[in-house]
Formats: structure tokens, C-alpha cells, sequence
């Protein structure tokens, strides 16, 4: 506990943290109520009530759970995966890290601290974006059930976004550089794995079974584009004419946590064999 008010204490008076919080508050709810009301408007455009009903069917119980945790997921994607970051580098900017084991922190409980603020802030997103999902369900009205096996979107959005956070705390333990890590996590999740998934596995072995297991295509099935949960196969294998597989969320849930443990294992290594 000790630890954590340490670092409460380092990242509560910033102002950095204070915008991003706020922006997580006001954005997630104006995030879903603009695509809800976008979605509404394309289904009323579209053929018949059966795409009405297929599309608002995602923001009313038990499908608003997975609806709400998507979209949310794209806001810690880049806000809470910053400060994960930022918390390790903005130590070696200000030297604070050098001089906190200078003064007797051992290395571990240096990284210990910086984990518990991290799971802090993962659990106090994930709460909130509960929060939403119930009240606007509520609000939505209809007859499907509160509780429901999708309420397990809960669980996969922690886990997504605990491994996003451990993906950036790496790189920020790697490269001790703000902007260097954070390049390098957008580069690698966006573009260097996206290469290698459609060029290698999609394009030359014309088959991704392999491929869905690497790091950040197994964090995306964990939290797939809702309407994949709907129609999984006919709808979104169609797309690449089923040479993709796609993978349900029980399928790569311990796959992403193992790779959040892997990076949580290689900073340990690196911040204990390095100077400060």
C-alpha cells in the first residue's frame, strides 16, 4: 500500500493524468452515444426492420456489454497505455528513478509500485466503462437480460487493456524515452504485426490459424468488433474469403494475459540489468 500511495502521490498533482482522466470520462459516453445514434440513422436507411433491429440490438442488454467495451477500449488503447508509459519514462527525465534506489528503493519494489498504479487505473476504466454499459441499458429499456455470459466483455476489457499497458510500460522500460516507446508500441501493435499477418500468414501461407495467436491479434480477439460476436462467420470470414479464422474471445484470453506476463517479466530483467 505503501507503494501505491508513493505513486498516487507522483501521478495525481499531474496535469497530463488530470486531462486524460477527464477525457476518458466525457468521451466514452459521447463516443457511444455518437456511433449509436450513426448506426441508428444507417439502419433506418437500410433494407427493412431487420437491420434496425440487428444494429440497435447492440446497445440494449445483454449485447450493450461487448458494444460499450469496444468502444471504450479504443480510448484506453492511447490514453491509459501513455501513462503507463509516461510513468516510467518521466522517472529517468526528472532522474527520480536513480535517486529513489539511491536512497534504498530496491529495483523491485520500484517496478512493484509502478504495476499496482497500472492495475489501478485499468480497474478504475474498466469500472467505469461497466458503469456506462448498465446505465445506458437501462436506459435503452427492452427485454434482454442484464445478466448475461456477455458480461464476460468486462473481464475481456481488463485484459486487453492490461496487456496494451504492459506492451507500453516495456517499451517505455526499454527505450526510456516517451516518444520513442510510444512510437515504437503504435508501431509495432498498427503496422509492423499488421504486415506480418496479412503479408506472411494471410498472403503466402493463405492461412492466419498461426498468425492470430501473435501478440496484439490475439489482444484484438480478446475484444473483437461487436458485430463479429453476431455473425461471426458468415459475415466477417466472407470479407477474406474464409481464409481468415477467426478466433472467439475463450480462445485467446490466457494467450493475452501470458503475453502481458512476458512483458512484465522482460522489464523486470531489463530494469534490473541496466544503469540508471
Amino acid at each position: 500500500m505503501h507503494l501505491l500511495q508513493l505513486e498516487w502521490k507522483k501521478l495525481a498533482p499531474n496535469k497530463m493524468f488530470r486531462v486524460a482522466t477527464l477525457m476518458y470520462l466525457i468521451l466514452a459516453p459521447l463516443m457511444y452515444l455518437a456511433v449509436k445514434s450513426s448506426m441508428g440513422d444507417a439502419g433506418e436507411a437500410g433494407e427493412g426492420n431487420a437491420a434496425v433491429g440487428l444494429m440497435m440490438s447492440h446497445h440494449a442488454f445483454p449485447r450493450i456489454w461487448s458494444t460499450m467495451a469496444y468502444w471504450c477500449s479504443w480510448l484506453t488503447f492511447f490514453l491509459i497505455t501513455y501513462l503507463s508509459a509516461w510513468m516510467v519514462t518521466s522517472e529517468h527525465e526528472y532522474r527520480t528513478a536513480r535517486q529513489n534506489l539511491i536512497t534504498g528503493m530496491e529495483r523491485s519494489s520500484f517496478l512493484w509500485g509502478k504495476f499496482q498504479m497500472i492495475i489501478v487505473l485499468i480497474t478504475g476504466a474498466t469500472v467505469y466503462m461497466a458503469l456506462l454499459a448498465f446505465l445506458f441499458g437501462q436506459l435503452e429499456g427492452g427485454s434482454g437480460s442484464v445478466v448475461h455470459h456477455e458480461m464476460f466483455a468486462i473481464r475481456n476489457f481488463f485484459v486487453q487493456t492490461f496487456f496494451y499497458s504492459s506492451l507500453a510500460f516495456m517499451f517505455a522500460i526499454l527505450f526510456r524515452k516517451g516518444g520513442l516507446a510510444m512510437i515504437f508500441f503504435f508501431s509495432y501493435i498498427l503496422i509492423i504485426e499488421r504486415i506480418v499477418y496479412y503479408l506472411f500468414f494471410l498472403a503466402f501461407l493463405e492461412d492466419t490459424t498461426i498468425g492470430n495467436y501473435m501478440p496484439a491479434s490475439s489482444a484484438w480477439f480478446t475484444l473483437p468488433f461487436y458485430f463479429i460476436n453476431s455473425n461471426a462467420s458468415g459475415f466477417m470470414e466472407g470479407i477474406a474469403n474464409d481464409k481468415i479464422r477467426f478466433l472467439s474471445p475463450d480462445q485467446v484470453i490466457w494467450v493475452t494475459l501470458g503475453y502481458s506476463l512476458i512483458c512484465w517479466g522482460i522489464s523486470y530483467w531489463r530494469f534490473n540489468n541496466k544503469d540508471l
